[in-house]
């Protein structure tokens, strides 16, 4: 019992850890706002996001989804978030960005562990968009006209082999529309039916949310998802992530 207890209270600091190093909060910019939110499904889990300003004032923005679940997937996590952020710093390309992220992942990698991403870089002067789609969901453009799945890239996840070549998608965003980026723990919910929440039934949320903020549209779209599982309990992380253009 006491070597339960001591291992429960070490997985709840790992827990506070994990939590503490996603971004803090950032103060709307004059050309875009930001936010990000993740509700755990464990003690620890192997979803994040990060987002930060570069020099030249454009976003940097991921989220993404490791492989397993629980303590070893939370490692991979952090090494992978870490690479990223140090690389992202001084590389401008996104798609080199992921290349040279996958070729220091797939290095000892023994457990096969991979990651599923989507980084991208917002350059808030234009509205566009740079993002590489690394084996993950495909983002939503929310608009005031609606809602709508930005097609995949199709690249192949982070650190499944070496040499790999990704893909850099353009995407330009109107004054006021938003990417909204998220992981399975969002469109794989149940219901205590069986019945999943699913990409289209995530889209007809999304839809009416076009002129919101992205605090309001990850604090609804969170609300709805635990809705519709109530009385199941949560069987993945449950990340979202929001960029809006100003306007």
């Amino acid at each position: 019992e006491t070597r339960l207890a001591s291992l429960q209270q070490e997985l709840a600091i790992a827990r506070e850890l994990q939590h503490s190093v996603l971004p803090a909060d950032m103060a709307d910019r004059p050309g875009y706002a930001v936010k990000g939110v993740m509700e755990s499904a464990q003690e620890v889990g192997g979803d994040f996001y990060d987002f930060f300003e570069r020099p030249d004032g454009r976003l940097v923005f991921v989220i993404a989804d490791v492989s397993g679940k629980g303590v070893p997937a939370a490692f991979f996590m952090a090494i992978s978030r870490t690479l990223l952020k140090a690389i992202a710093l001084f590389e401008p390309d996104p798609a080199q960005c992921i290349r040279q992220l996958n070729d220091l992942l797939v290095v000892d990698n023994d457990r096969m562990m991979f990651v599923t991403l989507l980084f991208g870089i917002f350059d808030p002067a234009t509205g566009r968009a740079e993002i590489v789609n690394a084996g993950h969901l495909p983002p939503v453009r929310l608009g005031r006209e609606g809602a709508a799945l930005v097609p995949s890239t199709g690249d192949m996840a982070v650190a499944v082999a070496d040499g790999i070549d990704f893909t850099t998608l353009a995407v330009d965003l109107a004054p006021g529309e938003s990417l909204v980026l998220y992981t399975d723990g969002v469109t794989e919910a149940f219901d205590a039916a069986g019945d999943q929440f699913g990409e289209a039934r995530m889209v007809e949320r999304l839809a009416p949310l076009g002129g919101a903020g992205p605090e309001a549209v990850a604090a609804a779209m969170l609300e709805t998802v635990k809705t519709f599982e109530q009385g199941v309990e949560q069987s993945d992380d449950i990340t979202l992530l929001i960029v809006r253009r100003a306007g």
